[in-house]
């Protein structure tokens, strides 16, 4: 009997560690934020339309960021520190607040507060990448941690499967956070397979795994590349590079001094002695090796390549578009109908005929759907938004600071007038430029974070003696979302109500 008693309770004891060790590793770490719907108030203009595309433009006030749509027109306040707009086929966008990052909806509501070092949009598989304390996992819109943050890198979901990275080794995962292909390789990239296959390294020896994580190609190259296409990938062996087929043969031998992949035009950038070319899937150059630099072509019909120190365009047959210019680089057109260029440490735009559409004027040029955003200034920390003409849509309180740089760039290259031009299109187009709506006194000492005491009580919220925090506001409608830094809800009041 008196055993029967031990055995039980060692049987019971059992019972309640298990349960214990269950209940503490099924219980969300302390440093993962609570994940809530509850954010700041954002209030629209307008309505944005289900489709619409909009951009989050800074600075524009107080070293805060608006969002506005294509044209430059303000959507809401200055209230966010940063972020990315809404997308034709997104219906979130990614705005900062203060120090986090959270997910917007279109009707103003949050599918997640900002509660994030940072976060990446919702793919097809409805589980989003998000960062916290030096990690990534994955969320849901519930919204809920669907994978815990524990990876150092972690890439999106493509067929199933995501690529992480774990104490800087990188595998495979599937939605439930589950190891298929084990995380031991030292690199596997790109994050997707092609023809089935995806390029790894080990102990500094690449090949190609499958979606088993089984070697079909062992580990016998000094570098790999994804397959194109054509069934051709780049591998390098003893300092060369060569094209192999999916069962790892040499379909082209080693014998270049640099490569690049096959682009879906069937021609892959080769270089032969010190020179460039582009050859076909045979092996031969067919734009002969004869420029000093040269790009690959992409997904595009055109592509940059140096002669000397100039830079030109060349199409497929190796036509080139214009004569040679003094560019740094011409970046790829990448199917649109512009191309970024460097002089002097300046962007500007061509077309495809080679036609200077924006002047290379601007620290830094990037294209955000069919505008472009640009940085200028002498530190180039102002920003602005610009169309495909160069016009511009938005652009920061320090405007001028971009005159007095084309005046300094043109004089440098010697073509003053045409800066002086530019510099009078310019300040014609910002004193054309739409002004947002007026808005009323009431709310000019708001701001975001802005701290008051309770001085009355409004329909028994606001509460003498209690201090208060402004998590947002709109000058439009004259709205304040607030909280009390005791902790509670948030709610609305009105700009009037926000003590002086």
């Amino acid at each position: 009997m008196l055993q029967m008693i031990k055995t039980g309770f060692r049987h019971f004891f059992l019972f309640i560690s298990v349960v214990a060790v269950s209940l503490l590793l099924s219980a969300p770490a302390e440093s993962q934020p609570r994940l809530t719907t509850d954010g700041p108030l954002v209030l629209f203009i307008r309505d944005i339309g289900p489709s619409e595309r909009t951009e989050i433009h800074c600075p524009v006030a107080n070293g805060l960021c608006q969002m506005v749509d294509t044209n430059g027109d303000a959507l809401t306040p200055a209230m966010f520190n940063g972020g990315s707009g809404f997308r034709a086929t997104r219906q979130e966008a990614l705005v900062k607040i203060g120090s986090k990052y959270g997910m917007l909806r279109r009707d103003g509501s949050w599918t997640i507060a900002p509660v994030f070092e940072r976060i990446r949009h919702f793919p097809e598989n409805e589980i989003a990448r998000a960062y916290v304390d030096g990690k990534w996992g994955f969320v849901d819109r519930s919204p809920r941690w669907v994978i815990p943050p524990q990876f150092e890198y972690a890439d999106a979901f493509s067929d199933g499967l995501a690529k992480v990275k774990r104490n800087n080794k990188s595998g495979f995962i599937n939605a439930r956070g589950e190891a298929i292909i084990p995380i031991k390789y030292d690199t596997i990239y790109p994050k997707v397979f092609t023809h089935g296959l995806v390029p790894a390294s080990l102990d500094g020896k690449y090949g190609y795994l499958d979606k088993r994580g089984r070697w079909v190609i062992a580990p016998t190259y000094e570098f790999t590349d994804e397959f194109a296409t054509n069934g051709l990938a780049l591998a390098e062996k003893d300092g060369k590079y060569g094209y192999i087929d999916i069962n790892g043969n040499w379909a082209i031998p080693n014998r270049f001094d640099n490569a690049s992949g096959f682009s879906p035009n069937g021609l892959a950038r080769a270089k032969s002695g010190s020179k460039y070319g582009f050859i076909d899937s045979t092996g031969h150059f067919a734009i002969p090796a004869k420029f000093d630099a040269a790009i690959s072509f992409g997904n595009d019909t055109l592509t940059g390549v140096r002669i000397g120190d100039k830079f030109t365009v060349i199409d497929q047959s190796g036509h080139e578009r214009f004569a040679p210019r003094d560019y740094k680089i011409i970046f790829g057109y990448g199917n649109s109908r512009f191309a970024k260029f460097e002089q002097n440490s300046r962007y500007g735009l061509i077309d495809r005929r080679g036609n200077v559409i924006v002047p290379a004027i601007y620290r830094g040029l990037a294209r955000r759907g069919d505008n472009f955003k640009v940085t200028y200034g002498p530190d180039g920390s102002s920003a602005g938004l610009i169309n495909a003409n160069g016009t511009p849509l938005t652009f920061s309180k320090s405007d001028f600071q971009l005159a007095e740089m084309q005046a300094i760039q043109a004089d440098q290259s010697n073509d003053l007038q045409t800066a002086k031009a530019e510099i009078a299109r310019l300040q014609a187009e910002l004193n054309r430029a739409k002004q947002t709506p007026q808005r009323s006194s009431a709310c000019d000492h708001v701001y975001q974070g802005l701290r008051f005491d309770g001085k009355e009580r409004l329909a028994g919220l606001i509460s003498i003696g209690v201090t208060y925090e402004v998590l947002g506001f709109s000058p439009i409608t004259e709205s304040v979302t607030v909280r009390s830094l005791n902790g509670g809800n948030s709610y609305n009041i009105h700009c009037s109500q926000v003590s002086r």
